[in-house]
């Protein structure tokens, strides 16, 4: 190659390169057929996994009631309007001390919320007590953000770097967690109120204690149920193309060093 800026082979150091190739053309072309068909299969997955992550953005701008009360797509036999719900009275903040080994730990360092085997290794005994347990279905959300928006999470254990005290911990009460959660990650007039509902000017505080106060709207909790699992039954899909996506690629790169001289 030659050039300093952009780099360019002739024509002539091109032909003089030395390559080594099975000389039974049969081998060639079991080989090019081979990874034909492995890049085809990883753009099929790519364009699925493309078209259903479109669809859900679509649903989640459509399936949530706008200020009339009414979403623009429903699922069949649902007609009712939605209603105005304080959060204050269907959300409880968690006790969350509990000394069950298989629940994650919202540690004070900068681990975030992680598993307690990893935090605390192989020990068989450990004091939670200065720890914020999540016990299956608990939310949370960092209530500190510097671009007014807020993340709500179920139970996750990839939230990172930052003090316990940040991340207020609740249950919902007779609400599909799926469908508010969804609801309050994605609906923009929600992100808009909260992001209006928070205080500071750097950086953006919503207490646990304004969040109690934002009124939502909502439909019967079968409706709930039906939007919560059909978003994560979406969520489910992309995550396994996504899987099988990079295994392929993987397989890719591992086939590319060991089927060629």
């Amino acid at each position: 190659m030659q050039g300093i800026k952009v780099t360019s082979i002739s024509k002539t150091n091109l032909k003089n390169t030395i390559l080594q190739f099975p000389k039974e053309l049969e081998e060639q072309k079991r080989i090019g057929k081979l990874f034909i068909k492995l890049n085809r299969t990883i753009t099929l997955h790519e364009e699925k996994q493309r078209q259903l992550e479109q669809l859900k953005k679509a649903l989640l701008q459509k399936m949530f009631a706008d200020e009339t009360g009414y979403p623009v797509l429903r699922f069949k036999g649902f007609t009712e309007k939605w209603e105005q719900e304080k959060l204050g009275n269907i959300i409880r903040q968690s006790s969350l001390k509990n000394n069950n080994y298989n629940y994650p730990i919202l540690t004070s360092a900068h681990e975030g919320l992680v598993p307690q085997s990893t935090h605390f290794g192989s020990q068989q005994r450990h004091d939670t007590s200065d720890y914020n347990v999540i016990k299956p279905n608990q939310i949370t959300y960092r209530n500190r953000s510097d671009d007014g928006r807020f993340t709500f999470n179920i139970n996750k254990l990839n939230i990172t770097g930052l003090v316990s005290k940040f991340y207020p911990v609740f249950s919902f009460e007779n609400t599909a967690n799926d469908f508010m959660v969804n609801n309050l990650n994605h609906n923009p007039q929600i992100k808009y109120d909260l992001d209006v509902l928070s205080v500071g000017t750097g950086q953006h505080v919503l207490s646990f204690t304004n969040l109690k106060k934002y009124e939502i709207l909502a439909p019967s909790y079968v409706e709930q149920k039906r939007i919560g699992q059909l978003l994560l039954q979406l969520n489910r899909t992309i995550t396994l193309h996504d899987k099988k996506i990079q295994y392929l690629k993987q397989l890719k790169r591992g086939l590319l060093q060991k089927m060629f001289v």
